[in-house]
């Protein structure tokens, strides 16, 4: 009886490291081409890649590059961790704004949203989806582009205010 349980705990522990997979989750962030960017920039600092079980039956990392500009002030962002929505039509790989909007026109109006809500204007976008342990720390998620975006420029806004 001790045997089986001893084998029933060894399976178990497998069955549960291999059930959730291991992601880095970090963020950064900055502006350029105001005054006010170095106290964002101050802010905002960079957080080093942080490794993360992810919940139970997350099948990939993810990691997102985006470039935006509002009023003569350029930002950048990057963040990385789980994907916690997983699709079955979605494969690992990069991709920017081409083949995102090929892939899911809904994604080019949610980002043409962004932009004539916020008055900003986009540059570079991309998502990179990896399916392996902390395969996602190097290249360019569970973090939304929009609430990303949308946390920048509140936190902007109370900057440049100042």
């Amino acid at each position: 009886m001790n045997r089986l349980l001893g084998v029933a705990a060894c399976l178990c522990a497998v069955l549960v490291d291999t059930a959730a997979l291991d992601c880095y989750a970090f963020s950064e962030a900055s502006c350029r081409g105001h005054p006010s960017c170095a106290q964002f920039n101050s802010l905002i600092p960079p957080s080093d890649p942080i490794k993360t079980v992810c919940p139970a039956n997350t099948k990939m990392c993810g990691l997102e590059y985006a470039s935006f500009s509002a009023d003569g002030i350029s930002f950048w962002t990057r963040a990385s961790g789980c994907v916690l929505e997983n699709s079955n039509d979605i494969t690992t790989g990069c991709y920017g704004r081409p083949e995102l909007r090929k892939e899911d026109p809904q994604f080019e109006e949610g980002i043409e949203t962004i932009e004539k809500a916020l008055g900003i204007e986009f540059g570079d976008v991309v998502f990179c989806l990896c399916d392996t342990e902390l395969c996602n720390g190097v290249a360019v998620s569970s973090v939304s582009i929009a609430a990303l975006i949308a946390s920048l420029v509140v936190t902007l806004s109370g900057v440049l205010s100042n």
